[in-house]
């Protein structure tokens, strides 16, 4: 079986975005399957891509890193 690990990628700056895509992706079987730049577009792209993983930034427009993981478990547990 040849499944990876779904991971998405939440942070307001594009070159920490970048930086942890570069680093992750380089780790065989792990998948970066989005990319949000706000905490709002994190909680949307968690319902809709179903990571296994979410690395969320504490710090973002619209919604912070807390209350988008708070929303994001409610809705995946």
């Amino acid at each position: 079986m040849n499944s990876s690990l779904k991971i998405l990628v939440a942070d307001d700056h594009d070159l920490m975005r970048r930086g942890l895509r570069t680093m992750l992706e380089a780790h065989p079987g792990w998948e970066i399957c989005g990319e949000a730049h706000t905490g709002t577009e994190a909680v949307t792209k968690a319902k809709d891509l179903k990571p296994a993983v979410v690395i969320l930034d504490i710090s973002m427009p619209e919604m912070d890193g807390l209350e988008a993981a708070r929303q994001i478990r409610k809705h995946s547990p």
